[in-house]
C-alpha cells in the first residue's frame, strides 16, 4: 500500500486513526460496563436511564463513561427507552411463549432479562461524517422483558432479544416466492417466512441434528403454516441448492467476531441466488477497524489487533491493497464506505 498525502491532509488521516482509537475503547467500555447482561439497580448511570421517558433516546454523557478527551465526540453511544409492547406482540414470540425441551445440554425455556438492563437492539454502523465513528444503538427497558432462548452448554445459542428481532425483519419483510436460509436457530426467520402469503416455501439448511430435533418436536408444532418449512439436515459450506430460489440468507454465527471468517466463507460459496446475511452492516463495520488497521500499520508503524483472531484475513487484506495508492484523503475515506468494502471483501 502506497499513502501519499499532503501535509494538511495528513492532520485528518490522523483523526481518522484517533477515531479507529476511540471505537476500540468505547466499544470495550460498552461491552464491559452496559452490555454484560447485568441489570443496572444504582448508579450514575442508572440514574440517567432512569430519567428517561419512553420512546427517548440520549447521547451517554463522556463523564458516565470515564473519558473526557478531546475527539470523543461522535464515539459516545446512543441509549434509547423502547418500548416493551414493540417486542411482546412479535407473533413468533408470543406462538412460542412458555415452551420448554430438555435434552442433555441442550435446553429451550422461557426466561427474562430484568429491568434497566442495557442491551444492543441494532446493527453497528460507521458514520463517515465523524471520521468513521461507530454508532452502537443500545436500548433497555423499564419493565421485565420475557422471551424464549436455547441454551447449550450453559450459553445461549439462540433468542428472541430485541437485536435478533430488529435485525431479521429488514429480509423477512422484503422476501418473496421461494426461500434458502442458512441456519435454523429457533426457527424465528423461518416462521416469520412462512406466514407471508408472498413467500411459497421454505428451505432451512441445518447441520445440528439436536437443534433439528427439538425444532421438530416441540417449535414447528407451535408454528403458524409450518407446512411451508423443509428442512434439509446438511453442511451449508457444501450444499448445493435444488432448484430456483428467488433469495437467500445467511445466519450461522452468533455476532461480528466469530461471524466475519464465516462470512467471508459462505461469500466464497455464493450460488445464482441474491443472497442477504445476518448483521451484514456491522460485519462490514467491524472489517473496517481491520482496513483502518492496515492503513495505520502501513502510515504510522501501527500495530494491528488484526493479527489476532483474524489473523487470516488480514493476511488476506494485506495481500488484497498491497498495491493499493491513496493521493488524497478523500479517496482513502472514499475507499472505506460500506459499498466498497463490500466489493472488497468479495474479492478477498
Amino acid at each position: 500500500m502506497h499513502i501519499s498525502l499532503s501535509p494538511k491532509e495528513a492532520s485528518s488521516l490522523r483523526r481518522l486513526f484517533d477515531s479507529l482509537a476511540w471505537n476500540i475503547d468505547i466499544s470495550d467500555f460498552v461491552n464491559e460496563e452496559l452490555l454484560n447482561g447485568s441489570p443496572l439497580s444504582e448508579g450514575p448511570i442508572y440514574d440517567f436511564l432512569e430519567e428517561m421517558e419512553m420512546g427517548q433516546s440520549k447521547i451517554l454523557p463522556a463523564a458516565l463513561t470515564g473519558y473526557e478527551e478531546e475527539g470523543l465526540q461522535g464515539h459516545l453511544p446512543k441509549i434509547a427507552c423502547l418500548d416493551i409492547k414493540d417486542y411482546e406482540e412479535d407473533p413468533l414470540l408470543k406462538a412460542y411463549k412458555g415452551a420448554t425441551y430438555k435434552k442433555g445440554d441442550l435446553i429451550l425455556q422461557e426466561t427474562a432479562m430484568p429491568a434497566y438492563t442495557p442491551f444492543l437492539y441494532d446493527e453497528i454502523t460507521g458514520n463517515r461524517r465523524k471520521f468513521y465513528a461507530e454508532n452502537m444503538p443500545i436500548g433497555f427497558f423499564k419493565d421485565d422483558y420475557s422471551y424464549t432462548e436455547i441454551k447449550r452448554h450453559g450459553v445461549t445459542w439462540m433468542s428472541f432479544l430485541p437485536h435478533e428481532i430488529n435485525t431479521m425483519r429488514p429480509f423477512v419483510n422484503k422476501a418473496r416466492g421461494r426461500v434458502l436460509v442458512y441456519g435454523l436457530g429457533l426457527g424465528y426467520v423461518a416462521g416469520l417466512l412462512a406466514a407471508k402469503p408472498e413467500v411459497t416455501e421454505v428451505t432451512v439448511v441445518e447441520l445440528d441434528h439436536d437443534i433439528i430435533h427439538l425444532y421438530e418436536e416441540v417449535l414447528r408444532p407451535l408454528t403458524p403454516n409450518q407446512e411451508k418449512i423443509h428442512i434439509e439436515e446438511a453442511d451449508a459450506f457444501a450444499y448445493e441448492p435444488k432448484g430456483h430460489y428467488d433469495l437467500a440468507f445467511v445466519d450461522l454465527y452468533h455476532n461480528e467476531e466469530d461471524g466475519l471468517p464465516i462470512y467471508l466463507k459462505m461469500l466464497s460459496r455464493e450460488h445464482e441466488i441474491p443472497t442477504d446475511y445476518w448483521i451484514e452492516k456491522s460485519l462490514l463495520t467491524y472489517f473496517r477497524r481491520l482496513v483502518m488497521e492496515y492503513i495505520a500499520e502501513e502510515a504510522e508503524g501501527f500495530t494491528p489487533e488484526g493479527e489476532g483472531p483474524f489473523e487470516d484475513i488480514f493476511k488476506k487484506l494485506k495481500e488484497a491493497l498491497r498495491e493499493k495508492r491513496f493521493t488524497s484523503y478523500k479517496s482513502l475515506e472514499d475507499f472505506l464506505e460500506d459499498e466498497n468494502l463490500y466489493r472488497l471483501i468479495r474479492a478477498l
